[in-house]
């Protein structure tokens, strides 16, 4: 499997997108409600109170589009009231 470069490409997602994308980060901003540091990224814990899951998969599909260097893992459990998105990478 060829290296992925670490290097957004911002020029992948159109205007519609990009604002798409900019009004989910605002709300899901809102719904953060823990972060915990990982060995290779973070992990963020949304209330499904604000933001609904599909809007982080959501978030998730635009972002990478402009990201593909990150790996993307998103948690919703039984009858919860979060959603846990997982943003990792390699090293850089």
């Amino acid at each position: 499997m060829p290296e992925i470069p670490v290097a957004c490409q911002m020029t992948s997602l159109n205007s519609g997108e990009r604002e798409r994308r900019e009004k989910i980060v605002k709300k899901s901003s809102r719904a953060l409600d823990n972060v915990n540091e990982l060995e290779n990224g973070y992990a963020f814990r949304y209330s499904l109170e604000v933001v609904t899951w599909m809007e982080i998969a959501e978030f998730i599909d635009l972002e990478h589009q402009c990201c593909p260097f990150f790996a993307f893992d998103i948690k919703l459990q039984p009858q919860g009231k979060y959603v846990w998105l997982k943003l990792t990478g390699d090293d850089g």
